[in-house]
């Protein structure tokens, strides 16, 4: 698992961790509540500390349960 941040498209911010990921798509282990629901846009920002350019990703929400989001590419 890896630190990433999740950012909806209304400026809020969740600090989360990448559970998994592959080329079609993520799942997201977040500790806080969220608004989202299934069909949001989203970004997906992954960084580690050595990364000048943390990696960003547009997804979409595809699947949300009590700790767990899924996203799409």
């Amino acid at each position: 698992e890896s630190q990433c941040l999740l950012m909806g498209h209304d400026g809020d911010t969740y600090e989360a961790l990448l559970d998994d990921i592959s080329l079609s798509g993520a799942s997201i282990k977040l500790n806080a509540d969220t608004h989202f629901q299934i069909g949001d846009m989203c970004d997906l920002m992954l960084s580690d500390e050595s990364a000048e350019f943390p990696i960003k990703h547009t997804c979409k929400i595809v699947r949300l349960d009590s700790e767990m989001i899924g996203v799409s590419f």
